[in-house]
């Protein structure tokens, strides 16, 4: 009990841990100035990235997340304004033990949303091929080898965080109103509710668990570590336009202001020499794959018009 709530407090980021304020905003305390206060946050393996598709390289080795590991339900659930996010604190999450899929067994402490300010329509931080989505989930986890959850947060694939991106659709999500329906009560800063119903969060998942992209990399705010093995599905989860107008209208960001939570994403950082795997037979990139598709296709039509 006492390793997880010490977690639930160092991942929560609040200013009275690290010593130090940042926002998202730009300013002296915004992304580009990180770096001044979190060492980590200018380091070589950041977090998130533009994930160029044509650029990833197919590992055999990566397998299907199984749907069934989500479906135990915490202990405790805890619903709470974090002034930067809306976060579910876990307590009894489930755990992944499945090398297919990630190199330790994972046991979820919490997930929060990232999602587009007031009137705009991109906020998630993960990109794929230029491309930003409404918003972004992310499902943490810590690896259970170490002492404590504090010990993995700085530890190489000490974490495990899974990226799912949200994005608006004509149909409402009832799945995602278990997180809306009692926003009223976490309005302002800080302020927390605990669920007397609780619910398994497989429901936040895409249909397919198997195409998803692989990358080492780190927290997306301060302290910026790079200990996370990063999962980001490609296929979205899809909320109705008035479900996002709630997210973007209903969290204020400080005590006694009218700053609304929202634009709460990190722009892509450098990839450097960093490898984007997925799930696949080795030996062939996508182009190559599409050329051989194209080439193969080719041939049966000659083949065929022979006869």
């Amino acid at each position: 009990m006492f390793k997880l709530a010490a977690l639930f407090v160092i991942f929560t980021f609040t200013e009275c841990t690290y010593g130090a304020t940042w926002v998202y905003s730009q300013g002296p305390y915004g992304p580009e100035n990180w770096l001044n206060s979190y060492d980590a946050c200018g380091t070589m393996s950041q977090s998130p990235i533009d994930i160029v598709h044509g650029a990833t390289v197919a590992d055999e080795k990566l397998g299907k997340f199984n749907r069934t590991t989500f479906t135990a339900i915490p202990d405790k659930m805890t619903l709470l304004n974090n002034g930067h996010a809306l976060q579910v604190n876990l307590e009894g999450g489930y755990t992944v033990s499945d090398r297919n899929v990630l190199p330790g067994d994972y046991q979820a402490f919490q997930f929060h949303l990232h999602w587009a300010a007031v009137n705009q329509s991109r906020g998630s931080e993960h990109w794929i091929d230029g491309k930003q989505y409404f918003a972004e989930l992310h499902i943490v986890h810590y690896n259970t080898k170490y002492a404590s959850i504090g010990e993995a947060l700085t530890q190489h694939e000490g974490l495990a965080v899974l990226g799912v991106f949200v994005a608006i659709g004509s149909e409402t999500n009832e799945n995602i109103d278990l997180l809306l329906n009692p926003i009223a009560q976490i309005q302002q800063y800080n302020q927390q509710m605990i669920y007397s119903s609780k619910f398994d969060i497989g429901r936040f998942l895409p249909e397919d668990l198997e195409n998803y992209y692989r990358y080492s990399g780190s927290l997306t705010t301060p302290p910026c570590f790079e200990s996370v093995v990063w999962t980001v599905f490609n296929e979205p989860i899809y909320i109705s336009r008035a479900q996002a107008e709630t997210l973007q209208t209903s969290l204020y960001a400080r005590a006694n202001s009218t700053d609304l939570v929202g634009g709460n994403y990190r722009l892509p950082q450098p990839l450097h020499d960093r490898k984007i795997s997925r799930p696949g037979k080795s030996g062939a990139s996508p182009l190559t794959s599409t050329i051989l598709l194209h080439v193969t296709s080719m041939l049966v039509t000659a083949y065929a018009l022979r006869f």
